[in-house]
């Protein structure tokens, strides 16, 4: 999921689509920071994952847990230096932040404050695209704006994923169960308001808009039966489900679409 935004804010920067090697080093470089946050969240979630998902690597026993941490610390190392060696220093330093405050949330603060602090980490991917190719115009509103949609989406994203369970925490005010599934759509409403100052801030094409429509009118409709049934399960896994193909397909529209 990563690819797509990155090459989204690396396109929206540059004004155009970058280089077929430019795309490579792209691909390759968020390859090894996103599987660095994944391996390390691995071994701390050890005994969660056991339940969850008993076929994974670490949980069945085929790989140790010491060497899942220390292919998690390379890979980020790794990640944080093509950054630096392809792109420049700004870009390898929001890397670096992002790799080190993901680490911190997911071993302290998810148990402390709870899921949704991690919006503000992930929303740092298109800023760290942006700052590759145009670190001199980060501070224009357009990357923001990348980062606000990215932001609010994950709001939705882990309302369906981890919200679904009474038991978890989202942050320090808890919603009620009744309101969780409103914060699903509350979030598919931002994000279209967000996206149209997106548009209305760019020279998108307007098949873009025609896009944002669809995939929001599509999102709301299947938030419909988690609204009318808060405590299935089913309901906010499939909800889940459309909001993470809603977030793949917008950010390589918005990537392609000039």
């Amino acid at each position: 999921m990563g690819y797509p935004i990155a090459l989204a804010g690396a396109t929206l920067a540059l004004g155009n689509l970058p280089t077929p090697l430019e795309m490579l080093q792209i691909f390759v470089a968020v390859y090894f920071i996103v599987s660095s946050m994944h391996i390390i969240n691995g071994v701390i979630d050890f005994e969660r994952d056991k339940k969850k998902w008993p076929m994974r690597p670490l949980a069945t026993g085929l790989v140790e847990r010491h060497e899942f941490v220390i292919y998690g610390i390379l890979m980020g190392a790794i990640g944080t230096f093509l950054a630096y060696y392809w792109f420049n220093w700004q870009c390898a330093l929001i890397v670096a932040f992002v790799v080190i405050t993901g680490m911190l949330y997911i071993n302290y603060l998810r148990d402390k404050i709870g899921f949704l602090p991690l919006m503000w980490i992930l929303a740092l991917m298109p800023i760290g695209a942006w700052v590759a190719f145009a670190p001199q115009t980060v501070f224009t509103p357009l990357p923001w704006l990348l980062y606000l949609f990215l932001a609010v989406h994950q709001i939705g994203h882990m309302v369906s994923e981890e919200l679904h369970d009474p038991e978890t925490k989202g942050f320090i005010i808890e919603p009620g169960l009744q309101k969780r599934p409103m914060l699903y759509v509350l979030s598919i409403l931002l994000m279209l308001v967000v996206g149209v100052v997106i548009y209305l801030s760019t020279a998108l094409h307007w098949i873009y808009l025609m896009a944002l429509f669809a995939l929001t009118a599509f999102s709301l409709i299947s938030a419909v039966p988690m609204v009318k049934e808060p405590t299935s399960t089913e309901n906010f896994r499939k909800a889940n489900m459309v909001i993470v193909n809603y977030n793949i397909v917008y950010w390589l529209a918005l990537g392609v679409i000039l």
